[in-house]
């Protein structure tokens, strides 16, 4: 046992003792009647309900940690319960990613009872993939045996007034005779279909079957939708659900619990492996593949990872530029190996993004902005070239061009044209090594942290790092997965991502920013491509200007 579940064991102790102690002062009526009054309050009720009266249980505890366990909220997950409730107030419709054993569902239970003691005629309604998950008799997985507990766990008088179990208690269903209140549940795909409720909970979303079809019914049945689950691939309805701007998100990750600590996922890892690791515990969407471009150890090990402050480090931004679709276009700054800021916007054409470019570059004091100049980036191109006011150079990248001569770490002897397919595939190996460095910048290694990146804690950016897969062309070169490819498995394009990629392109900007061909500044990398042969067979100065270490 750690020092974080030792300091967990002494808290239940507490209070376990807290409770039996609260139970003995609410013995005479005024008291129950005040603390009833208390708990109906829309603010503080059920802040107070769950820290006063609600009781989980875990049949894995052995020896001398007992089953029956309070409900000792944890700060992540008060704010979560806080979060469901005001979806229900808005109202709106709601998605939760989340670890493997973080309470989620013992904690939708206890909303659900909480509304079902205090407020009349409510209705929650709770979907299931499976019918025996939903209900089943003394099995502890199934949601209405958890609703069930919790209701048995309170104390008589707190219990609605009239409620017998063998009367009001039947399969999937809950009624108050007091409150006219219920707690009713389905499973199957048809769920949802018939009858409206104030609030419906969708289980482990990410692997029902015909989600698409189920999230449409559920809509017509009530305003306030839940849909939770742990992470799952990225062709399913739940990741969409998970990426959407319009759906309020949030996140309980195995890092919130007390409990846990690095030693504990490590342990965890070994025992199951970077596959269910990856889904289960680290919400990766990629599912822990072994062709992704960068592992989801390495995008955790930058979240948020300081490096001594570096003064000179210049700004530069990558830009990613979409149509008025629903794609985004997406702005990011970095300072060094620092991002400090991620931007981003819908329904606007390129020229307009450009202008807010334009905008954001010059109070950042960028030196550099990178964007993708082919298909829609041409209007950036020719908004950028029609200012005479800009502060910074702009530098159009066709990534479909062929990769550089450069050299990187991981391949010294190697130059990049004889590993890459495209300069797209080098631009995001580049990236690779940088989240490779911090990961082992991290761990202790004598890494320079130039070399390294950090990025903010942004689930959109994150996913996308994922998405991704590396592939080999007829030649044997590495490639990116396309934009094509990943539509067909249900993958949204991975705009921040590529924003992040262009924003660390220095084979670019290096090499090409300023290189002069017969007098004239060129900086447009698909340009120099075009000339390359030429340099090299005049003066053979080629080769030495194109190759950075």
């Amino acid at each position: 046992m750690n020092d974080n579940e030792q300091k967990w064991q002494s808290a239940v102790s507490s209070e376990i003792r807290r409770r039996v102690y609260l139970a003995g002062k609410l013995t005479d009526e005024r008291a129950r009647n005040i603390t009833k009054r208390a708990l109906a309050n829309t603010n503080s009720g059920l802040q107070l309900f769950v820290s006063d009266f609600v009781w989980t249980y875990d049949p894995r505890n052995k020896g001398t940690t007992p089953k029956d366990l309070p409900l000792i909220l944890w700060p992540k997950q008060a704010e979560f319960l806080e979060w469901v409730k005001g979806l229900e107030e808005t109202p709106d419709n709601g998605v939760v990613d989340k670890s493997r054993d973080v309470g989620v569902t013992w904690l939708v239970a206890a909303y659900y009872v909480w509304r079902w003691l205090t407020v009349s005629g409510w209705a929650g309604a709770i979907g299931s993939r499976k019918a025996d998950l939903l209900d089943k008799l003394n099995d502890p997985k199934s949601i209405f045996w958890k609703l069930e507990y919790i209701i048995r766990m309170l104390p008589d008088w707190l219990r609605p007034v009239g409620f017998d179990m063998k009367t009001h208690r039947n399969y999937a269903r809950l009624i108050n005779p007091e409150m006219r209140s219920s707690i009713t549940g389905e499973a199957g795909p048809e769920m949802g279909r018939g009858g409206r409720s104030s609030f419906y909970f969708l289980d482990e979303f990410g692997v029902m079957p015909r989600a698409s079809q189920v999230r449409a019914a559920v809509a017509d049945n009530s305003k306030t939708v839940l849909f939770a689950s742990t992470a799952t691939g990225p062709d399913t309805e739940f990741y969409k659900l998970v990426h959407e701007d319009n759906i309020p998100h949030f996140r309980l990750s195995w890092q919130d619990d007390p409990r846990k600590s690095p030693e504990w996922r490590e342990n965890y890892l070994r025992m199951n492996g970077p596959i269910i690791t990856a889904r289960e515990v680290d919400i990766d969407y990629s599912g822990g593949a072994n062709d992704v471009i960068i592992p989801n150890d390495w995008i955790r090990a930058a979240i948020g990872l300081e490096f001594p402050d570096g003064k000179n480090s210049t700004i530069v931004a990558g830009f990613d530029v979409a149509d008025s679709g629903d794609n985004e276009s997406v702005l990011v700054i970095r300072k060094g190996p620092s991002v400090i800021a991620l931007e981003s916007w819908r329904g606007r054409d390129p020229v307009s993004s450009a202008g807010i470019v334009a905008e954001r570059a010059t109070v950042a004091k960028v030196s550099v902005v990178r964007f993708d100049n082919i298909g829609v980036g041409a209007g950036v191109t020719g908004a950028f070239g029609s200012r005479a006011d800009l502060r910074f150079t702009a530098m159009g990248v066709n990534t479909g061009m062929p990769a550089t001569a450069t050299c990187y770490a991981d391949a010294t002897d190697r130059q990049a044209r004889a590993r890459f397919a495209n300069l797209k595939a080098e631009l995001w190996w580049n990236l690779r090594l940088r989240f490779w460095n911090s990961h082992r910048y991290l761990q202790g290694e004598q890494i320079e942290p130039e070399d390294c990146i950090s990025i903010p804690n942004d689930a959109k950016l994150i996913a996308q790092l994922s998405m991704p897969r590396i592939q080999t062309n007829e030649r044997g070169l590495l490639k990116v997965e396309s934009k094509d490819s990943l539509r067909r498995r249900g993958v949204a394009s991975p705009d921040r991502a590529d924003a992040l990629v262009l924003a660390f392109a220095d084979s670019v900007s290096g090499t090409f920013s300023t290189v002069s061909v017969h007098g004239q500044n060129i900086s447009s990398y698909d340009h120099i491509q075009k000339t390359r042969s030429a340099i090299e067979g005049n003066n053979g100065r080629g080769r030495e200007i194109m190759q950075r270490r």
